[in-house]
């Protein structure tokens, strides 16, 4: 698949240059430096907040009023990845300590880096690296002005551990509503995005894919089940079949077409990663989406991006070319921006599919998406949190499908800003942002979200 990857990257490279996009300093990637981070607007800072005056530590360290100054991650580091830590305050030092919490003595002292005046926020903000400690432990970071941070540990090795931790804390269909087939579809296509893209973080630890895909079968069971054993087909609400004749179809405006098409998606998306594990299963799952399939095929007002989602998941399961016809031409009608569902998981499908395709048209689906990567880490840069935007502007699962969207774009355009954006979106979400606050798996759909961005991060340890 990288093969096919490096060829569409390519293409890329040569819109890119017609277009004057920018993308040619992403695919360069030696010559790319790790800015997206915590800088913020350097113009107009007050003169008292110069955080370079503060030469070293006070005898007294106080404790914040309100939110910690000394944001960490509330779930912990893995003890050979990137640390960091985010200074937040009206000043701050130019010196940190870590403190071994056992052993109540000082073991690592940093400096404040990137210091900046934050007009968004109205405080300085400032990060510390601290990789080069990798001695398991609990530790707390404590500096001058600001106080503590939270507790927090270094765990022996890489990200398995929190991988690991993040699929056991799928809670599965039982937590959606009866209506949350929508949902349910997003959550499955998340997970299964990241094992496409990043499969070798999962297949490494044999009891972490099965516990991964036992996960996903309850997921495909329930939605299995919510398909007509008639039609192939979500029936509607209201009206959903003749009861006269027991009869369902279009004429009776008792199908769910929207429902059914993404079902039908996310059956197939599932048959062709589950193949190799189980392929009699995952034989019952293609055909259940090709049933499925003909219920929605014919509706004439579809939206695009289901039909290109749906018609592209069955051709790369299939091969068979009407599926191919149809996704095409779906595609031809899709918007230039970018959604959080359908025509981004098609788009990625599209690139990623063995089976013939329009490499130009390929090139012109994926820019839609690069292009939103681009103006996410522009944005980033003059974020306090180095993301592209905050949970304080928007809903917490937007900010989520950011990261996702990064995540994924550093499969095909593997750059230094974007995994540091990656880990950038994970800290956030791990307690480096404005409520100091973890706020993982709070629901399925996000913590699919969280397991695709360790993916990516992992993926870099193989």
């Amino acid at each position: 698949m990288r093969k096919k990857w490096k060829q569409i990257t390519a293409l890329l490279l040569a819109m890119a240059l017609l277009s004057s996009c920018g993308l040619e300093n992403k695919l360069n990637n030696d010559a790319m430096g790790n800015n997206a981070g915590t800088n913020g607007t350097s113009a107009g800072a007050p003169a008292d907040g110069d955080s370079s005056a503060a030469a070293g530590f006070s005898v007294a360290y106080e404790l914040p009023d309100m939110q910690p100054g000394v944001l960490v991650s509330r779930s912990g580091y893995p003890g050979n990845g990137r640390k960091t830590v985010i200074f937040r305050g009206e000043k701050l030092p130019g010196h940190y300590e870590i403190i071994d919490r056992t052993e109540k003595t000082v073991i690592f002292t940093g400096d404040l880096q990137d210091v900046v005046y934050n007009a968004l926020t109205e405080e300085y903000n400032g990060y510390g690296d601290f990789s080069e400690l990798t001695t398991e432990g609990e530790y707390e970071i404590r500096c001058d002005y600001i106080g503590y941070s939270y507790p927090f540990t270094i765990e022996k090795g890489g990200l398995s551990g929190k991988l690991a931790e993040g699929i056991n804390e799928l809670k599965g269909p039982e937590a959606l509503a009866d209506d949350g087939i929508e949902e349910a579809c997003r959550t499955l296509s998340l997970l299964l995005l990241s094992y496409e893209l990043y499969g070798g973080v999962y297949t490494q630890d044999e009891d972490t894919e099965e516990a991964f895909f036992a996960v996903l079968r309850t997921y495909i069971e329930w939605l299995y089940g919510k398909l007509d054993s008639r039609s192939g087909a979500v029936l509607a609400d209201s009206e959903p079949e003749d009861t006269r004749t027991g009869t369902v179809g279009q004429e009776m405006g008792g199908i769910d077409y929207e429902k059914t098409a993404y079902i039908s998606a996310v059956l197939a998306k599932f048959s062709y990663s589950y193949q190799k594990t189980d392929s009699a299963y995952a034989t019952v799952c293609l055909q259940a989406a090709d049933k499925a399939w003909k219920a929605v095929s014919s509706k004439d007002d579809m939206p695009p991006a289901l039909l290109f989602y749906a018609a592209g998941e069955l051709y790369r399961a299939t091969g068979q070319k009407k599926y191919a016809r149809v996704q095409e031409e779906a595609a031809e009608k899709l918007p230039e921006t970018v959604d959080n569902g359908a025509q981004t998981f098609g788009t990625f499908t599209y690139a990623s599919t063995k089976r013939k395709i329009d490499v130009e048209l390929c090139g012109k689906l994926l820019m839609v998406l690069l292009n939103r990567a681009e103006e996410i880490a522009a944005c980033a840069k003059d974020m306090p949190y180095g993301i592209g935007s905050s949970i304080t502007t928007e809903e917490h699962m937007q900010v989520w499908w950011e990261g996702v969207l990064i995540a994924s774009c550093n499969y095909v355009i593997t750059n230094n800003e974007y995994g540091t954006l990656t880990e950038n979106y994970a800290g956030y979400f791990e307690g480096i942002n404005e409520e100091a606050e973890s706020l993982l798996y709070r629901t399925d759909e996000e913590t699919a979200a969280y397991l695709l961005l360790l993916s990516e991060m992992a993926s870099r340890e193989l």
